[in-house]
């Protein structure tokens, strides 16, 4: 998948989870990405890191319980967004 693909197809599954500042964050950075594709990588590395970082998401049905299929989905774009950036 490339980057931008990453990027949209996160943005919609933290959308579709509410977490709709996260999706909105990722399609600022995919906008960013097609005028200045290094700049935005840094970026994007950038929310990995800290408290309350991209890495501490997880997404839950509206009584708080985890959603298994939709984490795993999301942990699997996050390392390949990731990786895409280094």
């Amino acid at each position: 998948m490339t980057i931008e693909s990453l990027l949209t197809n996160i943005a919609n599954l933290l959308d579709a989870h509410g977490q709709t500042e996260w999706a909105q964050s990722f399609r600022r950075l995919h906008s960013d990405y097609k005028y200045d594709p290094e700049m935005t990588k840094g970026r994007i590395r950038s929310i990995y890191g800290g408290s309350g970082s991209f890495n501490d998401i997880v997404l839950h049905d509206p009584n708080g319980v985890p959603l298994i299929d939709e984490n795993n989905e999301l942990d699997q774009m996050r390392s390949q967004l990731f990786q895409s950036c280094r």
